[in-house]
Parts: structure tokens; C-alpha cells; sequence
């Protein structure tokens, strides 16, 4: 069974067009949402109810860990295999849960399986460059116009989906990792645990940790990309909910918080792989990974 867990920070509008893409394919994949630090209004929670969705709200705010973390539990006590840890700026294909639940049926020892989107397709997978960034310039809408109508924008992501799946590339590629959409298996919830809580709002280093402690328990082959899967993410709108300079701090203790769970003096050889190999084309021979760690 198949659930999925979204975070929401205040961009209600986004998440209303992210439920809704969702439920376009999947009418009954439980969909669990943790709003965190604001109350959402009464037409969007009876909205979601209508659509069989469950939520869950944090009166203050309390950050992206634990904010997936309450989804992804409301998901596992449905009875969830496979939970999709989704930002709530994201709009996924209509296929996008029988994708899924078809890709871990042919890979049942992938603990992490990550999606393309719009600049990691076009890092990962070379052959999709010009191609790529041709479509993408022929139908961009001006600035101005609300990020709800670019999503649905003729052919910039519809169309892109059902394109995308034409190209002869391989479709698991270890270890190129999206942190804006990624599925998690409930045994690598079992063996690994959830997010650090310990990593503060506004986020990130959050889902690299978990990463780490993948590839130490399950090994190089355990996590990557499902080349098939597409969503759309409009990426930054999460950091843009606080100031800069303070959302720029917060990150700044993420990242000492991350080196001090894992110094470099004992794992950098680790994450100097990692960091390669999620740059890496497909096709590219990768470096060994550290033998030590195996």
C-alpha cells in the first residue's frame, strides 16, 4: 500500500493544486498533511476532507522534520509500504502512484526511490538538455503570471511527462537524489528511523541525513532516482516564507548540526562520493565506493 506525506508551510494554494494533481490518478492513496504553525482555513480543510485526505496541525511552527515526520506516521498507521515524502510546492503526472507502486514491484531491495524534476533531469540525464530547455523556453509564461496557471501552463509539464518516458535511458540510477520528492520504504523507516528533529525550520540537511544513514545500512544500491517519475516543483517557495537572513542562519546551524552527526575526518570519504555521484550523468562511470563503509 501506498501513502503519501506532505508538509505544509503556508503556500495554501500550492498545496490545493498538489492534492488535486495527486487525486487526479490516485481517487483513494491516503493522502496525510501536517500544516505547520498556521491554521489552515475552513474551506481548505473541507476541501480535503472531501477529497479523503487527513491532516494534522501544529499550532507553532516546528520545522520540515517534524512536520513529514507526523505525515509519514498518520501514512504508516493506514497501513503504508511505501510512504512519498512530497514538498507542498509540488505538482506530480497523473500516473504517478501506479508508477511507483509498478517501479518497487520490479525493485523490491530499493529502500529510497527519488523523482526527476526540472533541473535534476536535465543534470542527470544529458540526453534531455537541449531537448529539455527548448520546451521549457517555448511555453514559460511572463514572471507575473500566478505560479498555480505556470504549473498548469500548455505542455510544460503534462506533456513533458508523457515525453520524457520516450527517451532509451536506464530507469534506476543509484544514488542521484531529489530532495523535493522521494518515496521511502517502511522497512528503511524501520531500520534507519525518521527525520532528525534536531534540524530547525526553515530545513534542509534534514533529508541528507537520512541518505546517509540509507547508504550505511543498505549500501550504494539501496537509493537513486526512478527515471520515469516527473513531478514539478517550484522550488524555493519553503525558504521564501522567511527572511532571509534569518532563514540563512538557521540553515548555517542545520549544516553544523549535520557535520557534527557526521565529521568529515571519519566520513568524508562517504560524502565526497555522494556528492560525485549525484552530479554524474547517467552513463558516466562512477568511483568505487569506499570500501570501508561497506
Amino acid at each position: 500500500m501506498f501513502g503519501i506525506a506532505i508538509g505544509c508551510g503556508g503556500h495554501e494554494h500550492l498545496l490545493l493544486a498538489c492534492v488535486e494533481s495527486i487525486r487526479k490518478g490516485s481517487p483513494d492513496v491516503p493522502i496525510c498533511i501536517t500544516f505547520d504553525g498556521f491554521v489552515s482555513s475552513n474551506e481548505t480543510r473541507d476541501w480535503l476532507i472531501n477529497l479523503g485526505c487527513f491532516y494534522d496541525t501544529h499550532d507553532t511552527q516546528r520545522g520540515i522534520s517534524k512536520t513529514w515526520n507526523s505525515s509519514i506516521k498518520m501514512c504508516l498507521d493506514r497501513g503504508a509500504d511505501y510512504v512519498c515524502v512530497l514538498n507542498d510546492d509540488t505538482v506530480v503526472p497523473i500516473d504517478f502512484v501506479q508508477s511507483y507502486v509498478g517501479f518497487f514491484e520490479r525493485h523490491p531491495n530499493v529502500q529510497i526511490a527519488c523523482s526527476l524534476d526540472r533541473l535534476t533531469a536535465r543534470t542527470v540525464l544529458p540526453v534531455l538538455r537541449e531537448w529539455y530547455t527548448k520546451v521549457w523556453a517555448e511555453h514559460r509564461l511572463p514572471p507575473e503570471t500566478d505560479l498555480v496557471e505556470r504549473i498548469y501552463a500548455p505542455r510544460t509539464f503534462a506533456q513533458l511527462c508523457e515525453d520524457i518516458k520516450r527517451f532509451d535511458v536506464p530507469e534506476f540510477t543509484r544514488c542521484r537524489m531529489n530532495g523535493a520528492c522521494f518515496v521511502l520504504s517502511k522497512s528503511c523507516v524501520d531500520s534507519v528511523g525518521l527525520f532528525d528533529e534536531d534540524f530547525i525550520p526553515p530545513g534542509l540537511f534534514e533529508d541528507l541525513d537520512v541518505w546517509v544513514r540509507c547508504l550505511l545500512k543498505h549500501g550504494p544500491d539501496s537509493m537513486g532516482t526512478f527515471t520515469r517519475s516527473f513531478i514539478h516543483h517550484i522550488r524555493s517557495s519553503t525558504l521564501s516564507n522567511y527572511p532571509k537572513a534569518w532563514a540563512e542562519a538557521r540553515v548555517a546551524e542545520n549544516s553544523a548540526l549535520f557535520r557534527s552527526k557526521w565529521p568529515r575526518e571519519k566520513y568524508g570519504a562517504l560524502e565526497d562520493w555522494l556528492s560525485t555521484v549525484n552530479a554524474l550523468p547517467v552513463g558516466t562511470e562512477e568511483p568505487p565506493f569506499p570500501p570501508e563503509f561497506l
